[in-house]
């Protein structure tokens, strides 16, 4: 992991830090989790019930989130910052189209955290 992070690719999901620079994470079993290009997925929790849509043939899928492109931008800000300890918000907004400027709307509020 050190040698990816000092060649600038080490990446982190929500299961730690990896080299894998694949987008999608396929969760399987009872309250897996699974990652794609624009958002999540879970499974069902409870076990039995897991096992019953999966030998029913259907998918054990119970909720999921559906990315927005702020969110996605916001996430890969965050990824750079714990894996590079930095950021090109610019860079990072060009890609995605996204003008860094609309990235600040939230900003008063993290002022009354301070306090």
């Amino acid at each position: 992991l050190v040698q990816a992070q000092e060649a600038g690719r080490l990446r982190r999901n929500f299961q730690g830090y990896t080299t894998d620079n694949c987008d999608t994470l396929i969760g399987f079993g009872a309250s897996a989790i699974g990652r794609m290009k624009k958002g999540y997925v879970q499974n069902e929790v409870a076990p039995g019930l897991y096992a019953q849509q999966i030998t029913s043939g259907r998918l054990a899928t119970v909720k999921g989130y559906r990315l927005t492109e702020e969110d996605r931008v916001r996430a890969e800000i965050i990824e750079r910052l714990m894996c590079d300890f930095g950021a090109d918000i610019p860079a990072i907004c060009k890609t995605y189209g996204f003008e860094p400027s609309q990235l600040l709307g939230g900003n008063d509020k993290l002022a009354e955290l301070e306090r």
